[in-house]
């Protein structure tokens, strides 16, 4: 390539964590190599020429790497050394792992040894790696090109050459043969398919090139440099999250809840043609989704304990990868109570009874380790939890103010309501003084004149009878007596 980039730095692959928003096998564009590098820590410049981009939405995933051989480099290494990759500089997102570009020479500086260990935490569907040998200073022997995931000794090759453990072989099989072609410019390119990289595989390339200017420019201070991407794609189901907003509703409502897909950067996208939803184990009675939009519909039955709710739904995405997310529904109740008739009674008499009952807005019995509780009675009246019953007869007078409360499972308020029993005490009638007693007169009669025997003779006449003083005289009749004048 022609120079020498002084100003210390070890050779490696400075993979990055800036996001480019868009995967492309293009990321690194003009010439590759022309890097910055920082005279404090001789480091390559991190956000020049490496980069790792993640298209959130489409789940696209890019890695370019780069790095040059250049035996003037104050902290030139002949393995350089290895960079986590992840972008938007998040290492639980998808498209994270390890990539390093490896590179030394031969001591007569006759052969450039190139080797790229790379290996990804999470699936990468359709893996596709592309090399760009765009310096003039080198060539590539492309009999040389190797790739590679086992190792003798070891869980993969990966691992014998970095150290890092953890990561196990790529299935080798699915790899496509070498693509050598040119870019149009040029430049010489290769590439060639992984396939589809499982979580936590890895795989080696490896290959070899010649200097232009032989050994005096290896050892001279020629730089050489190497361009590397890796292309493909995350399963749907591992950067797309699909959701529900939770929602409150109280029993017997009708409860609709559409779904909402948001990319791993957290921007709102919609779900792509050919995802299906479908309710899961667990979902509750009555519910019902839409298989392609995946609104949640729920008519929420009388009887449905009060509590959150959950509605799992799982998402099966055109790619076959598979997600499940959940709503989350709040039931509730509004109790109802009452209300209860003011009662006025005497003293000595039972009150009417009075039996409450905790019901909800659907007047239903409310239930959900519901209970009841009255205080305010007078003494002789009394609430019988087992029937639900207050009755009894007071013994004492006054004005009783009654509260009944409905408390719930755990004894908390839920509704209370008041009546006022009254007791008026008996009021005694009072007994009359008699009056007087005055004696009954008689009753006055008029005598009746005696009929005499119709003997034959003369009646007597006036002067014969006695007794006629007395009875006019206003005295008692005595009695009378007549002379009776003998027949002679």
């Amino acid at each position: 390539m022609g120079r020498s980039i002084r100003g210390a730095a070890a050779v490696a692959v400075a993979v990055v964590l800036a996001a480019t928003g868009v995967a492309s096998a293009n990321a690194v564009a003009g010439d590759a190599y022309l890097q910055d590098y920082s005279a404090g820590n001789g480091q390559i410049q991190q956000d020049n020429g490496n980069t790792s981009g993640l298209d959130a939405t489409q789940c696209g995933f890019s890695w370019s790497a780069q790095s040059v051989i250049d035996t003037d480099l104050p902290n030139y290494s002949v393995n350089g050394f290895l960079e986590g990759v992840a972008p938007l500089a998040d290492t639980s997102l998808p498209g994270s792992g390890w990539a390093q570009i490896q590179h030394w020479h031969t001591p007569d500086g006759q052969v450039l040894n190139w080797r790229i260990p790379v290996a990804v935490d999470r699936p990468l569907l359709d893996a596709t790696v592309t090399m760009v040998f765009d310096d003039p200073d080198w060539s590539p022997n492309q009999s040389s090109f190797q790739q590679f995931s086992t190792w003798p000794g070891f869980p993969s090759s990966f691992q014998r050459f970095t150290g890092i453990s953890g990561y196990t072989a790529h299935d080798d099989t699915q790899v496509t043969p070498f693509q050598w072609g040119d870019d149009g410019a040029g430049h010489t390119t290769l590439t060639f398919d992984l396939g589809d990289l499982q979580a936590s595989t890895s795989t080696v390339l490896a290959f070899t090139g010649v200097p232009a200017d032989g050994p005096a420019g290896v050892l001279g201070g020629t730089s050489y440099g190497a361009k590397f991407v890796l292309d493909g794609t995350q399963p749907l189901a591992t950067c797309l999250n699909p959701s529900y907003d939770e929602a409150t509703a109280l029993t017997g409502d009708v409860v609709q809840l559409p779904v909402a897909v948001t990319a791993v950067n957290g921007d709102v996208t919609a779900a792509p043609s050919g995802t299906t939803y479908a309710l899961a184990a667990g979902a509750p009675a009555g519910a019902t989704i839409d298989p392609v939009d995946g609104e949640i519909s729920w008519t929420i039955p009388g009887s449905q304990p009060v509590g959150d709710v959950s509605v799992p739904v799982t998402v099966t995405y055109p790619d076959g990868s598979v997600d499940t997310t959940a709503a989350m529904v709040r039931v509730g109740k509004e109790p109802r109570l009452g209300p209860f008739d003011d009662q006025t009674i005497t003293l000595g008499d039972s009150i009417e009874h009075v039996d409450p009952v905790l019901r909800d807005h659907l007047g239903q019995p409310y239930g959900d380790g519901s209970s009841l509780s009255v205080t305010g009675l007078p003494d002789g009246v009394t609430f019988d939890a087992a029937t639900g019953r207050i009755s009894g007869t007071p013994t004492a007078s006054g004005v009783f103010p009654v509260t009944v409360t409905g408390l719930d499972a755990g004894g908390e308020t839920l509704i209370s309501a008041d009546f006022t029993i009254t007791v008026t005490a008996v009021t005694p009638t009072p007994t009359p003084t008699p009056s007087p007693t005055q004696p009954t007169p008689e009753p006055t009669t008029s005598p009746t004149a005696p009929v005499l025997a119709n003997t034959g003779g003369t009646a007597p006449g006036p002067a014969l009878l006695t007794g006629v003083v007395a009875l006019a005289a206003g005295g008692a009749i005595l009695g009378w007596s007549h002379l009776r004048r003998r027949r002679v």
